[in-house]
């Protein structure tokens, strides 16, 4: 989102820099329009695209494909439909069953003050849990099987021995196949 916004001022900058300054103004607000557009129409498309691959996991599954989020890449970072949460809102609004588990997303908590909120007004199942947990449950649940997911998962150190302390806290589907 910071580099989104970053594009974006340059881009006006440069649509602007060369027009009186009369009519900086009408063609800003212009300009603003058009990306607005241009951004929900990008972004429902990998809402699209992602769909299909939560169709994929869902095939053959009982209960609703786990999807874990990390920051916030909802309508409130992107343009009213969001880029990550555009395709768990693609999903849901599909019908497909979906949970989703929330990282709090230290140190500002993007996570748990804004992903889980907007799941929670657009009605979609979701789960807070902290930073750590999620490694935690993979290695504990052995819930990730793309050859990556051990690595990504291989923090905090002596997670298997901390796991005797507290269960997995749920399956995270792998969408890699």
């Amino acid at each position: 989102t910071a580099i989104n916004l970053r594009w974006a001022l340059d881009d006006m900058r440069a649509h602007l820099r060369n027009r009186r300054r009369e009519e900086r103004v009408a063609a800003a607000y212009a300009r603003a329009a058009e990306i607005c557009d241009e951004d929900v129409a990008t972004n429902e498309a990998i809402g699209r695209h992602g769909l299909a691959l939560i169709e994929k996991v869902a095939r053959g599954k009982k209960g609703p494909v786990n999807i874990l989020t990390h920051c916030n890449a909802g309508a409130l970072a992107c343009v009213g439909w969001g880029t990550a949460l555009g395709v768990i809102r693609s999903a849901h609004d599909s019908g497909k069953s979906v949970h989703v588990w929330v990282g709090e997303t230290r140190p500002v908590l993007q996570g748990a003050r804004l992903t889980a909120w907007e799941l929670d007004r657009l009605g979609i199942d979701a789960t807070l849990v902290a930073d750590t947990a999620p490694a935690a449950a993979a290695v504990v649940s052995d819930a990730w099987t793309h050859p990556y997911s051990r690595e990504l998962a291989a923090f905090p150190t002596k997670t298997q021995e901390a796991s005797k302390y507290w269960p997995p806290v749920g399956r995270v589907d792998n969408v890699y196949g």
